[in-house]
């Protein structure tokens, strides 16, 4: 049977009520198939032409480049924009611990605490018993105060804890020194926390009058300043009471108070009389701000977690083989060279069997700590700073910010108080301190045998004078 032809069918009345697209309908091969589909998917609007169309590329250009010329105009970086807006929403809110705040202060991560920075372990109920035997009674119509002549906090720290100490040795009331140093804003808070320097004191010496200006002491206008002669000069604290006496009975009565002014010399003291346990409470009154302590106590969990260091960062004792640290003192000749010694300690100390990887450096000059990273490298030895470890941008704004050199000094001395391996120069009163306080916290009783002990090497001639004053 022949097949038929579909096209030759004539429309009879059969198909009249049909809708056929004739004219798209497929004939006899896949060409014309494949062209009818086409035809009935392609848009009304030919996307594909305007998109190669070099003119839209212009225009796209064009537009880049305007918003590009108006950044530069502005003169808007990304960070700079980014702090534009964060000042400009604190304009209409107010955020809670906004790095971009006056108010803001770094804080330690939940369930971090700060690190135990205790010397000793310090018992104040036998201190408060020796600060009754050395002052069974105070008097009130006397004070002493004390000029402060050092600039460095360290040193700072030392005096006003020696002229309190002469206070009590007297029996009389303290004045919270000034300190020389304009740049210091004058004030001991402005560099240590005051406030808890009070409390402390009162812990261990209940009775003990102090004041913070000197315009608080009643009837101070009818009173007298006198300057005692010799300050500056070493001054013997065994018989300094007799001294002070002296001018109190010639000067003070209750209707007229005086004030005794005396100029301390750095480290011109020496309170080796004292009962170990008073000098240790003594050497815990004064510390650094909180956010000090924050600051550092972030850098000490850095160095823990980030580097997967064994640390019992609650405990007050040392532990070898954790970090070394190094104090480079710019002031003092030679300290460049003394790295290099410092670098072949380290490799003595790989060969007795403790291997340092990451050396903490405290310095203030950049280039001294790029040199000392490099050479550092060549042994397999990170070179780490305060700067390297902070991990929060915001806690490095403010450290920028809001501390000076003194305040970035009391950061650097926190966490080198807790390395395993301490170094510096014997001329440096940092390095001194650092020492004598390490080899306090390593509970030994006798006193350090310079140069060097478990915990710490000292370089070069150690200044006798400076020992003798430190207050762990």
């Amino acid at each position: 049977m022949a097949s038929q032809d579909y096209r030759q069918i004539p429309a009879g009345e059969e198909f009249e009520d049909l809708d056929l697209d004739l004219e798209f309908s497929p004939v006899d091969n896949n060409a014309n198939e494949k062209d009818c589909f086409l035809r009935r998917r392609r848009p009304s609007f030919d996307y594909t032409a305007l998109a190669r169309s070099p003119w839209l590329r212009y225009g796209l250009g064009f537009v880049v480049l305007i918003l590009m010329s108006t950044a530069f105009v502005l003169g808007v970086g990304l960070g700079t924009l980014h702090r534009r807006l964060r000042d400009l929403k604190s304009g209409f809110f107010t955020v809670q611990n906004d790095p971009y705040s006056p108010s803001y202060r770094p804080l330690l991560q939940y369930g971090q605490t700060i690190v135990n920075f205790e010397v000793e372990v310090v018992d104040y109920e036998v201190a408060k018993r020796e600060c009754q035997r050395i002052a069974p009674s105070w008097r009130r119509e006397f004070y002493i105060s004390c000029n402060i002549g050092a600039r460095d906090a360290i040193a700072i720290r030392s005096s006003v804890l020696t002229c309190a100490r002469y206070a009590v040795q007297a029996e009389v009331g303290f004045v919270l020194p000034k300190l020389k140093d304009k740049s210091l804003n004058n004030s001991l808070s402005y560099i240590f926390d005051e406030d808890r320097f009070i409390t402390n004191i009162r812990e261990i010496c209940p009775e003990f009058p102090v004041i913070r200006n000197i315009s608080d002491i009643k009837n101070i206008s009818k009173g007298k300043t006198i300057s005692a002669p010799g300050s500056g000069k070493d001054i013997q604290l065994d018989t300094f009471k007799k001294e002070a006496d002296r001018y109190m009975n010639m000067t003070a009565t209750a209707d007229a108070p005086s004030i005794l002014r005396l100029n301390l010399a750095p480290y011109k003291s020496n309170h080796s009389s004292d009962i170990g346990v008073f000098s240790a409470a003594f050497g815990s009154l004064l510390n650094p701000h909180e956010d000090v302590q924050i600051l550092a106590s972030k850098i000490l969990y850095q160095l823990e977690s980030k580097l997967l260091l064994d640390m019992n960062l609650s405990s007050s004792l040392l532990q070898n083989g954790t970090f070394a640290a190094v104090h480079l003192d710019e002031l003092l000749k030679g300290y460049e060279e003394n790295t290099k010694i410092y670098l072949d300690t380290l490799k003595e100390l790989t060969k007795q069997g403790t291997n340092y990887e990451y050396l903490y450096v405290s310095s203030t000059n950049s280039s001294s700590i790029d040199k000392l990273r490099v050479e550092a490298s060549t042994m397999n030895i990170t070179v780490l700073t305060k700067w390297d470890l902070l991990q929060d941008v915001a806690d490095i704004e403010y450290m920028e910010k809001n501390l000076t050199g003194e305040h970035r000094k009391l950061v650097d001395y926190l966490v080198i108080l807790k390395s395993g391996w301490f170094m510096g120069s014997g001329k440096s009163n940092f390095s001194i301190e650092m020492a004598v306080n390490r080899h306090k916290i390593g509970r030994y009783t006798k006193d350090m045998t310079w140069p060097r002990d478990e915990w710490s090497y000292v370089l070069g001639d150690v200044d006798e004078s400076i020992v003798a004053g430190v207050w762990a």
